[in-house]
């Protein structure tokens, strides 16, 4: 079980292939559903970084964004509720920063 987590990761941060990254997700996804307490490890909390940033880097077409998204949300849901919170923060930010936000008074009233 130890070697599984960092060779997914492996293979979703270092893949060239938009295939392997997909199949790593399908692995992640049927392995939250059948073998849930191999994920609640503090190693899990970097594979669930891992496809954070995998879902935001994905060019290959909606289909594989959309695995990384399920892969996260299944592996999100097994993880210590923190990272998720850390992660959730920083995709609020990211948000932010790439639609603006209305925290400014003068951006609200002119809304």
């Amino acid at each position: 079980q130890e070697a599984v987590v960092p060779a997914i990761e492996n293979a979703i941060r270092k893949a060239a292939g938009i295939t392997t990254r997909t199949a790593a997700a399908e692995c992640v996804i049927s392995l939250c559903h059948t073998c849930p307490q191999m994920f609640q490890t503090s190693s899990s909390n970097s594979l669930l970084k891992c496809f954070f940033e995998a879902v935001f880097q994905e060019r290959g077409g909606k289909a594989a964004q959309d695995k990384m998204n399920s892969a996260f949300g299944s592996l999100s849901s097994l993880c210590a509720g923190n990272s998720v919170r850390q992660l959730a923060s920083v995709a609020c930010d990211r948000y932010k920063k790439a639609h603006g936000n209305n925290d400014d008074p003068a951006t609200r009233q002119a809304s």
